[in-house]
């Protein structure tokens, strides 16, 4: 079964988890752009069009939260998944809210975490 290639917004500001997670989406053949701040993504997400929001929970300023909340309500359709080092302990608003299709993915994660994680935001 082929896999569909995915526009995705890698956010997270650790380099250390960064840089290897943008690698293993491009190894699954996906197109990826990171940045390292909601403040980065933001603009980014207007301007271009993203399949899938990948962020970390804690970012510097805006929240991951903040950023996906937003995200969803300037990108319909967007799917999103939220990394955290807190599991899936993560207050994405309930099952009714803008986030109940969020995907949480605790930390750290590999490659079979990642896609089982697209697979689930992309369902």
């Amino acid at each position: 079964m082929k896999r569909t290639a995915l526009r995705i917004l890698l956010v997270e500001d650790d380099e250390n988890i960064l840089l290897p997670a943008c690698e293993l989406l491009e190894t699954m053949g996906h197109t990826v752009t990171a940045v390292t701040c909601a403040e980065e993504a933001t603009p980014l997400l207007r301007a271009q069009a993203f399949d899938l929001l990948f962020t970390d929970v804690s970012l510097p300023g805006k929240s991951g939260i903040e950023l996906a909340h937003q995200a969803v309500q300037d990108v319909p359709g967007l799917r999103v998944i939220i990394a955290s080092g807190h599991g899936t302990n993560v207050d994405t608003g309930g099952d009714k809210g803008p986030l109940a299709g969020a995907v949480l993915l605790p930390k750290p994660y590999g490659l079979s975490q990642i896609e089982q994680a697209l697979a689930q935001a992309m369902a």
